[in-house]
């Protein structure tokens, strides 16, 4: 298990949302949603990317973004609750009920928290989507 890497394993994919969860080696972190494949702005391929902190005018703060993501540019872990809440970003929280994250924010504050304790112990982190 590498410990500067999350995982996002997508389990279910629809043509309105892709849900998956997040792992931080073994550890469950959360759920994730996604737009589907079929959008504007749909879900990301497959592949490792790494994660850098860069400002968001959105949240007016440093945000953690998918960098090199082929083709793309602005794909932001955050928070959210529904498919048009995401424009190819991936949104935490629990999925409770069908389509949707709930406690995203709260959910958001963790997630945030523990990749940027990645990035202080080893320097860079990365999230492989399967």
């Amino acid at each position: 298990i590498r410990l500067d890497m999350l995982v996002l394993k997508r389990i279910f994919q629809n043509e309105h949302y892709t849900i998956g969860k997040l792992y931080d080696g073994d550890t469950y972190l959360c759920d994730t949603l996604e737009p589907p494949k079929n959008v504007n702005h749909p879900c990301i391929d497959k592949g490792t990317y790494r994660i850098g902190y860069i400002y968001s005018n959105m949240f007016g703060r440093k945000m953690p973004f998918l960098l090199e993501v082929n083709g793309r540019t602005g794909i932001m872990i955050h928070p959210g609750n529904y498919p048009k809440d995401t424009k190819g970003c991936i949104l935490v929280g629990k999925n409770l009920a069908k389509g949707s994250v709930s406690k995203s924010k709260d959910t958001f504050k963790n997630v945030d928290a523990i990749i940027q304790g990645i990035i202080n112990l080893h320097g860079h982190v990365t999230i492989t989507v399967q």
